[in-house]
């Protein structure tokens, strides 16, 4: 899913905190990364989404698709390694 993203809070290197500006659906969420090693880290990724007037209809696809957004962070490693 496309969207445009405005960063609400940065605290490099820990937290990003958006939320998406464009779409029928705008969700707000983070990213936080804690140290786990000298050679790894955990990032909890959340988003949060409060349907409003008729989207409250789709209320479903909708959901279906932030899950499918929230695999695809799963990605990031790889995508990291390969950058």
């Amino acid at each position: 899913m496309r969207a445009n993203y405005r960063v609400v809070t940065s605290k490099e290197p820990t937290l990003l905190e958006f939320e998406v500006t464009a779409g029928p659906a705008r969700p707000r969420g983070s990213f936080t990364i804690t140290t786990v090693s000298s050679a790894s880290c955990r990032v909890l990724f959340k988003i949060e989404l409060e349907p409003q007037g008729v989207m409250k209809f789709v209320r479903g696809m909708i959901e279906a698709q932030v899950a499918a957004e929230v695999a695809a962070i799963q990605n990031l490693p790889r995508a990291m390694r390969n950058a």
